[in-house]
């Protein structure tokens, strides 16, 4: 009798378990490509998303009536690029100021355009401008830019270990 009960029990227990769940096939690249960036377009709210998401802020300084910006987003501009597209979203919290009506762009002086600044983030309310590019990037000089401005938050990062 009790060899029943126990083998009634085990079939019990092999009847009630789940199936094994199948293993998820994951892509090793994410194959989809980025359509946008999503520029922010507020300041207060783009320094606290860079904040609550640990990533740097990008901020890019651009009039309408600057043909150099709109060479940076129509085309084969450095903001068109699948390629810059990823860095940019995986990396950073992106602004976008139009100099011709912003206060900000006036109290920081910016006169030339397209500009570029990266700030690190930061929970102490202090920030360090970790680098500035004024005129049109190109992909590689965009890539070189954003090269020095990550090595240098990395090592600030590594300094205050």
């Amino acid at each position: 009798m009790k060899k029943v009960i126990v083998l009634l029990v085990g079939l019990i227990m092999v009847a009630c378990a789940a199936p094994p769940k199948p293993t998820p096939i994951v892509p090793l690249v994410d194959i989809k490509p980025i359509e946008y960036i999503h520029w922010e377009t507020d300041l207060a709210w783009a320094v606290t998303r860079s904040y609550n998401e640990n990533k740097l802020l990008m901020i890019y300084f651009y009039s309408p009536h600057c043909e150099w910006c709109d060479s940076m987003t129509s085309g084969n501009g450095v903001f068109r690029l699948d390629s810059e597209r990823i860095i940019i979203s995986k990396n950073f919290v992106t602004l976008k100021v139009n100099t011709e009506e912003s206060e900000f762009a006036k109290k920081v002086e910016v006169d030339e355009v397209p500009t570029l600044v990266i700030i690190s983030p930061s929970n102490s309310g202090v920030r360090e401008v970790l680098g500035v590019n004024v005129g049109y990037a190109s992909p590689k000089v965009f890539d070189d830019f954003v090269a020095r401005s990550e090595k240098k938050y990395n090592e600030m990062k590594l300094a205050k270990k």
